[in-house]
């Protein structure tokens, strides 16, 4: 009886799953593969086109080199750093001359402001001495005919 028994709790467990094992028709199962765009294999994975080389726009002692072996890496991510304290001393000596030539240059356009006042000064003695020799031309008739004094005369001379 101990065959018949197992016999009869296996078709009890099978009956008892719950959906019939082939429902009305078979179906079919479309696979479509997805790429998404990682290459996932044991091995050593290399370009097609060959290695790709990396340089750095100067020579330089490699200081900091952020990314691991295999690590992914995007366009513009840092994948090493060069020192550069000179390029750093380069910058700062040619921000202090820049400094310098911008104080040159305040200086200038102060000059030039000095020398546009000192150029209206002229002008307006120019236009002073002018009026002087006017008044020695205009009295030089009068102190013929004795209405003006020789010695304002002189005096208008003097100061023209």
């Amino acid at each position: 009886m101990k065959p018949l028994g197992f016999a009869f709790a296996l078709a009890l467990v099978l009956g008892c799953h719950g959906r019939p094992l082939i429902e009305g028709g078979a179906k079919t199962e479309h696979r479509h593969p997805v790429d998404d765009g990682r290459i996932a294999t044991p091995g050593v994975v290399e370009p097609w086109q060959g290695a790709i080389e990396l340089a750095a726009a100067e020579p330089g002692l490699l200081v900091e080199l952020p990314v691991a072996e295999g690590e992914s890496v995007a366009r513009g991510d840092v994948v090493a750093r060069l020192e550069d304290s000179l390029q750093r001393h380069a910058l700062s000596q040619a921000e202090a001359e820049l400094r310098e030539t911008e104080a040159e240059l305040a200086g200038l356009a102060a000059d030039n402001v000095e020398l546009r006042q000192a150029r209206a000064e002229l002008r307006v003695a120019s236009a002073e001495s002018a009026r002087r020799d006017g008044e020695v031309l205009r009295d030089q008739p009068l102190a013929r005919v004795g209405i003006v004094s020789s010695a304002e005369l002189d005096r208008s001379a003097w100061a023209a």
